[in-house]
């Protein structure tokens, strides 16, 4: 599948806020580090960069930063990612991405899925919302219903895959598309957003993820 090199392993006794950066290049070429389930735990901080080509963002690992160049590693990764309930970094890294015997690490600004575009089928009609630049790999019934805006900082929330734990943000673009479609309410309801516009319809807003986010 011509997975990226491993940048860096980390031994459990080390510290990833702490632990020293060694020189990435003599990894470059190294035999046996090149698909992932080689190495036994890597370290992921994720951070939304805007307008990227293939994905709301891209993935920094905490000592090396390198691109997800293969969209298969993509699709691969993000189908994988749970709650981290290994029992090993939980407080530090909440969510994991399991690889046979590897574990990936992860800790995020803000979800570990990121809905990325809109996807509609012209045929059928179905609605989907696509995640982490995957397509129609890495999707999900879009349900307007279940959408949810927090009037404090405008970031919008859409149902996700339980194991990924349930709820994924909206990217800026995609929730600046969809934000006309919300109706406010008023006195004490003011500035929350009460209904949602979409294809001619109007759907009252159940908030159900509001306990998640």
């Amino acid at each position: 599948m011509g997975f990226p090199v491993c940048p860096f392993l980390l031994e459990p006794k080390d510290d990833p806020d702490t632990a020293v950066m060694p020189d990435v290049s003599s990894y470059a070429n190294s035999p046996g580090l090149d698909h992932p389930c080689k190495c036994h735990s890597d370290f992921y901080h994720q951070r939304r960069c805007p307008d990227k080509v293939s994905s709301a963002f891209s993935l920094f690992p905490i000592f090396f930063c390198f691109y997800f160049s293969e969209n298969k590693f993509l699709v691969f990764f993000f189908k994988q990612v749970q709650r981290n309930e290994s029992g090993r970094y939980m407080e530090d890294f909440p969510y994991i991405s399991p690889c046979g015997r590897e574990r990936n690490y992860i800790r995020c600004d803000d979800r570990p899925l990121v809905f990325t575009h809109l996807l509609c089928d012209e045929s059928s009609g179905a609605q989907h919302l696509s995640y982490c630049g995957g397509g129609d790999k890495l999707m999900v019934k879009f349900e307007p219903e279940k959408l949810v805006m927090l009037p404090e900082n405008g970031r919008v929330y859409h149902p996700a895959p339980e194991k990924a734990g349930g709820v994924g943000l909206v990217k800026s673009s995609l929730a600046f598309e969809l934000s006309p479609g919300f109706e406010y309410g008023v006195g004490s309801n003011a500035g929350t957003p009460i209904s949602f516009h979409w294809k001619g319809k109007r759907y009252h807003l159940t908030n159900e993820l509001l306990a998640l986010v």
